[in-house]
């Protein structure tokens, strides 16, 4: 069973398409986005059609955040599909046990429900260890692999 991580801070963390510039030499450099905001309720994922111990989805205000220059509009999205959801230690709880970690990749948005949503990372990595378990139930040289460097 999937811990629940709701209210827990997070940062969704990627490279933009619009922040894409080309360079000579076929070669192109991209800015990094982040953007801070906390893992949505249950309820939210079940409002939104999302399943929690699958989907891990992020508040997200579609018209205006808080930065250091006060209230403005919130960076563009599109195209950070594909990054990092990181889940961030408690601030206000020192004893807090957790740690920074990818809990999540990226994959869509919802403005309507305020939420940007991705797959659960031990989901997508579940997916990638049965793609490599053979007839016989045994993992394959690459699945073991591939599981000492991840997990």
């Amino acid at each position: 069973m999937t811990s629940d991580l709701s209210g827990v801070p997070c940062v969704l963390a990627g490279y933009p398409d619009y922040r894409l510039r080309a360079l000579r030499g076929y070669r192109t450099t991209s800015e990094k986005l982040m953007y801070r905001g906390s893992v949505a309720t249950r309820a939210c994922h079940i409002d939104a059609k999302l399943k929690p111990h699958e989907h891990v989805a992020v508040s997200h205000n579609f018209r205006r955040v808080v930065g250091p220059k006060g209230l403005r509009k919130p960076p563009d999205l599109s195209g950070t599909s594909g990054g990092g959801i990181f889940i961030l230690p408690s601030v206000q709880n020192s004893s807090s046990e957790l740690e920074v970690r990818l809990v999540g990749i990226t994959s869509d948005k919802l403005p309507a429900k305020h939420l940007v949503y991705g797959a659960r990372i031990n989901v997508i990595l579940r997916s990638i260890e049965l793609k490599f378990i053979n007839r016989d139930g045994h993992r394959t040289p690459v699945a073991t692999d591939l599981a000492a460097k991840v997990l």
